[in-house]
């Protein structure tokens, strides 16, 4: 991204004027440019720029929940996990049903160690939602303590219920899912399918490389 724009959008979203009144301060068209200015340059890891703009909207006190949130999603972009969890929990208390909120935590936990409190968060979310990443994640803690029993079970479930023409994100679990089971060359097909559908999304070759190296090591292991 070029850093004139980012300047560019960074002019038009700065702080107010001092006495303007605070309904006034901020309209929807400002507030959606500032997030995406934040998202920005998180996305090019601009992450002491993107805690400094951070720090200055809050200091407007508006829009707190909004900002709470990519407070989190930043703690977790420089590996902070603890924080982001909590911060999550945070939010969570204000939404307790929230089950995206609640998924949220669960995968900060488990990134900061704590894979079985992760794990009873996930079953306990999945009991109100229908949300096909839950199978997924739960089978991925599965085979991480090397249940594989129960991993299998839930990547099954997983793969029943992941859109099979869905986003990338849904695409990338099922590649994963499938390739716990084996690896022949339809994957291969559709691994390289996806890399070459989706350039900017590193994401696939790197999980490509990680069902490759599962593959020879079951290989090695038979």
């Amino acid at each position: 991204m070029n850093s004139l724009f980012i300047l560019f959008l960074w002019f038009f979203v700065a702080s107010p004027a001092a006495g303007a009144e605070p309904s006034k301060r901020i309209s929807d068209a400002d507030r959606r440019r500032a997030l995406f200015l934040f998202d920005l340059l998180v996305q090019e890891n601009r992450l002491p720029e993107a805690e400094a703009f951070l720090n200055e909207r809050f200091e407007l006190n508006l829009d707190t929940a909004s900002w709470v949130a990519r407070l989190a999603q930043l703690r977790s972009s420089q590996r902070r996990h603890a924080e982001s969890a909590l911060l999550y929990r945070r939010l969570l208390a204000d939404s307790p049903e929230d089950s995206g909120l609640q998924i949220k935590v669960a995968l900060q936990e488990e990134a900061a160690g704590r894979p079985e409190e992760s794990r009873l968060l996930l079953e306990k979310v999945r009991t109100m939602s229908s949300d096909p990443a839950i199978p997924y994640h739960l089978a991925e803690l599965g085979f991480a303590r090397e249940d594989a029993a129960e991993g299998r079970r839930w990547a099954q479930t997983g793969l029943v219920e992941l859109p099979k023409d869905g986003t990338p994100a849904d695409h990338l679990m099922r590649l994963r899912l499938r390739s716990r089971f084996s690896y022949d060359d339809a994957l291969h097909k559709d691994y390289a399918a996806q890399a070459e559908r989706n350039p900017n999304n590193p994401e696939f070759l790197v999980d490509w490389v990680s069902a490759l190296h599962r593959a020879g090591a079951a290989e090695e292991a038979g």
